[in-house]
């Protein structure tokens, strides 16, 4: 019975600490500000990039659109690469893009650990071989935001779940003290 109280009181110091220091579960923001585009030329290529900076997961996300100039066409057939560098430091990120099922469309999370100017080239590769490098595109990646709201969700899914897991404790507590007790006893 004392392993029961000084559990019973652990979980209650646990719950009051929560409540008191809510911040310590706050949530993250899982999208950045907004989202950045670009439209550039490289070689006989025409880009369209946007970046969507993930703060919660330190990352930004590119989706990049690569046609030919002359026809507008979507191009298939290219290696797109995204690099970055933040600006004033040795830091860099990089991520080779891949094609989903729409033509012309490259996708790329690149893993930014830290908040500042990233500055950002798109490098294109043909199959036939060459290079071609669109530059000047940067955008700015914030700390991560915290949301007491989140926090205050985790808090009441804790409080339940703990509730919850009492509660099915108790009962099979009691119907094992009610089976070792005796066949009459477990009637309804």
């Amino acid at each position: 019975m004392a392993v029961v109280s000084v559990t019973g009181l652990a979980l209650l110091v646990w719950l009051a600490a929560l409540l008191t220091f809510p911040t310590a579960a706050w949530g993250q923001d899982i999208i950045g500000p907004k989202s950045q585009q670009t439209q550039a030329a490289a070689g006989p290529y025409t880009i369209v990039a946007e970046a969507r900076p993930l703060p919660s997961l330190q990352a930004a996300h590119f989706i990049i659109r690569v046609n030919e100039t002359a026809s507008d066409a979507p191009v298939e057939d290219v290696r797109v690469t995204v690099l970055t560098s933040l600006r004033g430091s040795d830091e860099t990120g990089w991520a080779h893009a891949i094609s989903p099922n729409t033509p012309g469309v490259y996708s790329a999370t690149v893993e930014l650990k830290t908040p500042g100017v990233w500055e950002t080239t798109l490098l294109i590769e043909p199959a036939a071989g060459g290079s071609y490098g669109a530059e000047g595109f940067t955008f700015e990646v914030t700390a991560p935001a915290a949301s007491p709201e989140a926090g205050y969700v985790f808090i009441g899914v804790a409080v339940v779940l703990l509730i919850g897991g009492g509660y099915l404790v108790w009962r099979i507590r009691r119907t094992q003290r009610m089976r070792a007790a005796g066949p009459d006893t477990l009637a309804p």
